[in-house]
Parts: structure tokens; sequence; C-alpha cells
């Protein structure tokens, strides 16, 4: 059964607000996991249950469907009364995206077997497998080495000559490597071309409006961004560099990490190390025997003696640190803002990022986990 694990990131408007925003979704959803002994079923926020405990596992909801393993060779998908829409057995797995397309693949293989758009109607190929959705109706496939695009009928709408095809940026506009190596930009009907780029180039997928961009074939090119019209609007001089996400990106020189806003300008000093992690208006920075937040102003906000750092709000910052032994393994414990430690860091496991509302925890490996809220209120019962 695979995670989607996501990440939302917002906008800082000023460091000073920073930690008074809600940075994650608190919300409790409507159906929230149960666990009675050793089998699962969905309550609602008073603990009343919805839907009986019967499966030997039950992820949260997302939008209308959930991940439930029913025995213990068969997984499915349900809908919000309980009732199966699609069960597979052992070495394929099932999963939900975020808009309600349920995908049934084999766990150690590349394509989709069949995959159930929103609007109940199931969609297999008879002669080639599935890439990856583009959008409801057109789906990549691929032969051999090289990609193209059909509907739901098969029918070729892209010819399967093409080395790449990504998925639909923001503005609708996919990008395609032809095989002579040449990167175009075309619309969604797939027909019309909005960008073509010379062939010396190798061109990222745009976001807010950027796109990576280095000489092709050279594996020591530095990177710089072009916009929509094929200019060069920051020059390639980075080593490495992120994507644009609300106005910033991370890029590196040939020693240290820093931000530059759309325009170029350094907007945070060039001064860190690796690896950082950056989103929901905060940088964490691990070092050797700490990791510490700071905003998107480069003030630190708090440093922790952990092996990482996942903030939540100001009462709820997820730590991990080494536990002791011969096979040291990290443990997962909770501090606030202060870094009062409000959960013992003992833990398998805790994970925030997973569902709006819930925090997974594994207190140990022979047990059970559960999910909880942002309370604390745990929902399960031995």
């Amino acid at each position: 059964m695979s995670k989607q694990l996501s990440l939302i990131f917002f906008l800082l408007l000023t460091s000073d607000i920073l930690f008074s925003q809600a940075i994650v979704d608190t919300t409790l959803p409507d159906l929230i996991p149960y666990r009675k002994g050793n089998l699962w079923g969905y309550c609602d926020k008073s603990k009343v249950m919805k839907i009986n405990p019967q499966f030997l596992y039950a992820r949260p909801f997302v939008n209308s469907f959930a991940e439930v393993r029913i025995d213990s060779t068969t997984e499915g998908v349900i809908n919000n009364e309980g009732q199966v829409i699609v069960r597979v057995g052992k070495d394929t797995t099932v999963w939900v995206s975020d808009n309600d397309i349920i995908y049934v693949q084999l766990e150690n293989e590349v394509g989709i077997i069949k995959l159930r758009e929103a609007n109940g109607d199931w969609v297999s190929m008879s002669k080639n497998r599935i890439n990856k959705r583009l959008a409801e109706g057109l789906y990549v496939i691929r032969k051999g080495r090289w990609y193209g695009v059909v509907n739901k009928s098969g029918k070729i709408i892209l010819p399967v000559a093409h080395k790449e095809i990504y998925g639909f940026d923001e503005r609708k506009i996919t990008q395609l490597i032809k095989r002579n190596d040449k990167t175009v930009f075309v619309d969604s009907s797939l027909k019309r071309t909005v960008l073509k780029m010379p062939k010396k180039y190798s061109v990222g997928s745009f976001h807010s409006d950027l796109a990576k961009i280095s000489l092709a074939k050279n594996r020591h090119s530095l990177v710089g961004f072009i916009n929509r019209n094929g200019e060069v609007v920051i020059p390639m001089r980075y080593k490495k560099a992120g994507i644009f996400i609300d106005g910033i990106c991370e890029v590196s020189n040939e020693t240290k990490t820093g931000f530059i806003n759309s325009k170029g300008d350094t907007v945070i000093s060039f001064k860190y190390g690796s690896p950082i992690v950056w989103g929901n208006g905060y940088i964490n920075y691990r070092q050797m025997l700490s990791s510490k937040l700071y905003d998107l102003n480069d003030k630190e906000i708090i440093k922790a003696k952990a092996h990482d750092i996942e903030y939540v709000n100001d009462s709820l910052i997820v730590i991990s640190k080494y536990g002791s032994g011969q096979m040291p393994s990290l443990k997962y414990g909770i501090i606030d803002i202060t870094g009062k430690e409000i959960w013992l860091c003992t833990s398998h496991s805790i994970y925030t990022n997973l569902y709006p509302g819930l925090i997974y925890v594994l207190e140990k490996w022979a047990k059970q986990p559960y999910y909880m809220d942002y309370k604390f209120n745990k929902y399960y019962e031995d």
C-alpha cells in the first residue's frame, strides 16, 4: 500500500507572524481510523463508530476513499460507507490520490494495471500498460524506451516516439522531449506548441512560471532559469537548484546553499551546508549533533539536540534522535517551541504530514500503530 506523502508550502508574509500561522491542517476528518484490538474501523470526532472494526489495517480517508487491508493477502479501497470499491491480492498494490483517482499496479513493476476515474469509470489498456495519468481521458503509455499518449479507448493521441512526457503544470502545459532530444512545451490539447527550446539546452518543468535550464550533454553544467518565453532570466551560475515555491528557490554554489527570488537576487545568504529541508515557512538545517529551524528571514527560531526537526505548530515539533545500543535506530518524540519535551523521544515512528488533522504513532515495533489528534487524543483501545 503506497504512502502518499505530501508537503504543503505556505507563503511567509512576515517573520513576526510565522509561528502564529496554521502550518498544517489540524482539523479532524469526519471519519477517523480507530483500532479496537487488532481490528480497524472508523469513528467520528466523538469516537462513535461509523464503520465497525473489521480490517487488519485502515488508513485515513483521502477525500471520498480510504485504503484498507482486508485480510493477510488482500488489500482494498472503501468508500465512506465502508463498501469495498476494489480489492487486490498478493504482490498488487492499490492506492488513492488526492483527486479521488484509484490506482492499481503490481508492486515490483512499473506501470498501472488499471485506474478508476473520479466519475467512477474504470480504465485499462488491453495492449499497453498505463505509465501515468495526464488528465481524465489522457494516459501516457510506454513501449521500450519510448512514450506516447492515448485516450481511454486506446486511440493514439501522441505517437509513441518521445523520450519523456511530463505531467501538466499549473498552466495546463506539458513538456515533451522528442526522439531527437528537442524539448517542446504544448498546451492541454497536446496539439498547440507554446514553446520550443534549442537542442543544446536541458530544461526542467515550470514552477511559478520559471524552469531550470542547463547545457545538455554537460554533466558539469551550471544551472539557471528561463521564463515561459524561453528567455534566460536567471543566468546559469549555480551548481544545484530546486524549484520556485512562493517566489523563492533553494540554490547551491560550490560549497553552500542559499535562497534567491524570481529576479535572481539572493534573499538568504549562502551559509547553509547540507542537508537542509525547507517548507511550511521555515528552513530545517541539520548539523552534526543538532538541528536548527530558521524562518525565511534567516532568523533562528529554535535549536534542538536532535537528528531532525519537523515543525508543526508552536506546541508540537517532532524531533528524532539516535537511540543507544550496538545498532542505534532513530527514535521520535515531540517538543514545543521552547524546547520543552512533551512526548518522550522513544517512539519508533511519529508522522504528522501524512494526513490532515491526524498524527500516526508507532511506539514499538512489536505493537500496533494508532492515530491521535493534535490534542493527543488517541483513537484506539486494546
